[in-house]
């Protein structure tokens, strides 16, 4: 095999740049799915508050309604915090549960308990 040349990388550096690669598109695809999440709340808190306004399942009061320009625009960002909190929860544990994280090469090996024996 040929050393590597001046323009050139060798195959760990090339290694090195593809997983920082890797790193940088899990942190923009977490970006994009904390904003959907918002975004999905948000507008989700929008279509729950006109069904309630049909159905009367709770009664709103009118102070929620402010401002006159944005009605019910705290409860509605609100709304989105928490989509966004409860789906980022769940897609962590998905996430999770489908890539478990293996123990790495600083940790220490998993050790065996044993029970003391009992005295008779």
């Amino acid at each position: 095999m040929r050393s590597p040349g001046r323009y050139q990388m060798s195959s760990a550096e090339a290694d090195r740049k593809a997983q920082e690669s890797n790193e940088a598109w899990g942190g923009i695809l977490a970006f994009v799915v904390g904003l959907a999440l918002a975004v999905g709340g948000y507008l989700g808190a929008g279509m729950m508050i006109e069904a309630n306004r049909v159905q009367h399942w709770v009664s709103l009061p009118a102070e929620l309604g402010w401002p006159p320009s944005a009605p019910f625009l705290a409860l509605k960002l609100a709304v989105g915090l928490a989509a966004m909190l409860i789906g980022g929860a769940l897609v962590t544990l998905v996430y999770g549960l489908a890539y478990p994280v293996g123990p790495g090469e600083h940790d220490a090996p998993a050790t065996r308990l044993s029970q003391p024996r009992s005295r008779r």
